[in-house]
């Protein structure tokens, strides 16, 4: 502590200082800088070092590296030449940070690197001192970019304070890692794969880089003579520059291949690991051109960031080179993502993938996937290891525990992993959906997707959402008030609707909350309503407000009373836009509903009776995307896509006495609904077992599904 009154000898933790920057020195909401925890590095730049020896001939299989990697233990390393081998191929791995912030991931490769050459010292490897060894592997191994210069210092602190813990007198100097540690914007320079520049640039590169990487190695670990070392290296690059002509980056981009250009000199970089910045693209609108030319591939209007990091970590990366990333979940169900997945699944073979859902892993409101691959298309042997560990954690820890108790969790993250994985071929992964399921559940789901016919068509595609008030307080209503109302102006009755929450809807059978809405659509006169205009009066100054405010005030937003609006008079199905679990109800009070709610128009009530079934619930807890606790969301593009089998006379039967029992508030036999929507959907007794497992393992506390 600073107060105790002795000389005593501290250290400094490197990570601390991580934290510190993360948390305290930046506009973290503003620039998406979360510090990742140090289990999760520990994971990912473990599986990433597996998957690069993987791809090296060392004379190791695959459970032999994992046992190497995870345990570092050596028994698969037959003698001296197999241990120095090994310790070659890792002395020569390229490991990139492509937003390194304060050098998270560079301390935890580092860490890893050491750990594992020290075992390769026991069994015959060249011994070094762990000084020499963390200095080669910074030398070496080791490249991060970050577009915050005061980032950067952080990071290069940090390995810096690595080296010092390792030293004894004499005290080595520090080396000089502004060469390893590039400033600047990743995305904005163009694509750095060595086909992409003309012959001249390949051959002045190639003929280069042997020197730039000597120079650099010696600018680094030399006190004497830097200052015509740097611009020795920085002449260099310079005529590099010029060899790009007009395709050299803009002044405020890295540009990848003349700052890292010994790496580029032979294909790339082994390893792409990250937690690239959370920002959504509203966020980033003076560049938004610029990566829509660079990026084609993934660029979608609104996109995430994390689109054009990856779309980056694969061209910087050699064929067969490793990316692990952390990154939001979103991106693997949600519209903007599907040029990301068709990219990744084109341009990469997925070997890992842990969703977090929205466990506080960063103590942030971002729902966490870790995905880890090889760059090169799946062949058709490889399969993704994918593990769903919200849930498994939701149950041990409750929701929305806080960052600590998550953290305390993920120190036993492999043993989480081993009690919670779904292997599936990877060339299962294209452009639709991607869900960490079982082989035998993906295949189940293909099968009833492809029986009867998609709600959507089934229903005329007429679902609809709500009506959107401009301001609640004015339009919604209570019984006291329409009675007021109509007492001044038995008139404005016509105007006035039963009005139907999100929360107002129950499994079967709504419960209204005695509210109305003032339904006042275009070309309605409200002058005709004198009980209503002043009623509306009183709240013109909010309304007015609203409107400058770009929202939609009830006066603008007038819907004509032709249209989808006279559906909310007919028998209806409806249901909420948000639930834990799917709640379908029907109407026949002709009740209007806010936008929470979706609303189906249908005279058949054995229709639900189906969609209040553990088999729809089942197929739409796969189809809807969830949002933070659990919940989900059987939004119209959803609920459209839902195979309907009609039932024949004596099943229909069946179907609509128990829909009639629920909307009367009866109890129904739910056992024996979910036996005839089984039987009407041929499902087998093991599909049936199939489905109760699942339920039962993607459930968050007994009995509950997500």
């Amino acid at each position: 502590m600073e107060s105790t009154p002795l000389d005593v000898e501290v250290a400094v933790d490197p990570e601390m200082l991580g934290k510190v920057f993360e948390e305290l020195v930046t506009g973290r909401h503003e620039s998406g800088s979360y510090y990742t925890p140090r289990p999760v590095v520990s994971f990912m730049c473990r599986e990433a070092l597996k998957g690069y020896l993987e791809g090296r001939d060392t004379g190791l299989d695959a459970e032999a590296i994992r046992a190497f990697v995870d345990e570092q233990r050596t028994e698969g390393v037959m003698g001296v030449a197999e241990a120095r081998k090994l310790a070659a191929a890792l002395g020569e791995v390229t490991v990139v940070d492509p937003a390194c912030g304060s050098g998270a991931y560079l301390l935890g490769m580092m860490q890893e690197l050491v750990e594992l050459q020290r075992a390769l010292f026991n069994a015959g490897a060249t011994r070094k001192s762990l000084h020499q060894l963390k200095l080669e592997i910074i030398e070496r191994n080791l490249y991060g970019v970050d577009n915050d210069q005061f980032a950067a210092n952080i990071a290069m602190l940090r390995l810096w304070l690595s080296l010092a813990i390792e030293d004894e007198p004499p005290i080595e100097p520090l080396p000089h890692l502004e060469f390893k540690i590039a400033c600047g914007d990743s995305l904005l320079g163009p694509d750095p794969s060595p086909e992409n520049y003309g012959d001249l640039f390949r051959r002045r590169a190639h003929e280069v880089a042997t020197n730039l990487a000597a120079l650099k190695g010696r600018y680094m670990s030399t006190t004497i003579g830097t200052g015509e070392l740097k611009q020795a290296i920085e002449q260099l690059e310079h005529e590099l520059t010029e060899a790009l002509a007009n395709t050299a980056a803009p002044p405020q981009a890295v540009d990848w291949c003349v700052a890292f250009a010994e790496v580029f000199a032979r294909g790339g970089f082994d390893i792409a690991i990250a937690n690239p910045p959370y920002v959504r693209m509203e966020q980033l609108k003076s560049v938004s051109k610029t990566l829509a030319s660079l990026y084609p591939a993934v660029h979608v209007s609104r996109a995430d960031y994390l689109v054009y990091f990856y779309n980056r970590a694969i061209e910087v990366l050699t064929e067969g080179g490793t990316l692990a990333f952390v990154t939001s979940n979103s991106f693997m169900s949600r519209g903007y993502g599907k040029k990301l997945r068709g990219f990744l699944a084109d341009q990469m073979t997925v070997r890992t993938m842990i969703d977090f859902g929205e466990l506080s892993v960063f103590g942030a409101t971002v729902e966490t996937l870790v995905l880890v691959g090889r760059k090169g298309p799946p062949g058709s042997q490889d399969v993704v290891s994918g593990h769903n560990l919200y849930p498994l954690l939701s149950r041990r820890i409750g929701r929305g525990a806080n960052v600590d108790r998550v953290g305390e969790e993920l120190a036993n993250l492999p043993e989480h992993l081993s009690s919670e994985v779904s292997t599936f071929p990877a060339s299962r992964l294209t452009a639709s959906e991607w869900r960490i399921e079982d082989e035998e559940v993906h295949r189940l789901l293909e099968r009833l997707m492809n029986v009867g016919t998609a709600l959507g068509e089934f229903a005329e595609d007429s679902i609809y959402m709500g009506v959107k008030t401009g301001l609640n307080e004015a339009f919604v209503i209570d019984e006291a008030q329409r009675n007021e109302l109509v007492a001044a102006d038995p008139q404005s009755a016509e105007l006035m609707k039963p009005w139907l929450r999100g929360r107002d809807i129950k499994r079967w059978r709504t419960e209204w909350a005695d509210k109305y809405i003032i339904f006042t659509s275009r070309g309605v006169n409200i002058g005709q309503y004198p009980a209503i205009e002043e009623h509306l009066e009183a709240f013109r100054p909010a309304l007015e407000k609203r409107a400058t405010a770009h929202l939609h005030p009830w006066y603008e937003h007038q819907q004509p009373q032709e249209g989808i609006y006279q559906k909310f008079s007919c028998p209806k199905v409806v249901w909420p836009d948000i639930a834990r679990e799917m709640r379908f109800a029907y109407d026949i009070k002709g009740s209007y509903l806010d936008m929470t709610c979706f609303t189906m128009p249908t005279e058949s009530r054995w229709l639900l009776a189906t969609l209040n079934s553990e088999l729809t619930e089942f197929l739409l807890c796969l189809l809807t995307s969830s949002l933070r606790g659990g919940f989900l969301r059987p939004k119209r593009q959803y609920m459209t896509r839902l195979p309907i089998v009609t039932p024949d006379g004596g099943l229909q039967r069946e179907l609509e006495a128990m829909a009639e029992a629920g909307v009367a508030g009866e109890p129904v036999d739910t056992d024996a609904l979910n036996a005839l929507v089984y039987d009407l959907y041929g499902l087998s007794q093991s599909d049936r077992a199939l489905i109760g497992d699942w339920f039962e393992r993607r459930s968050l506390t007994t009995g509950e599904v997500p």
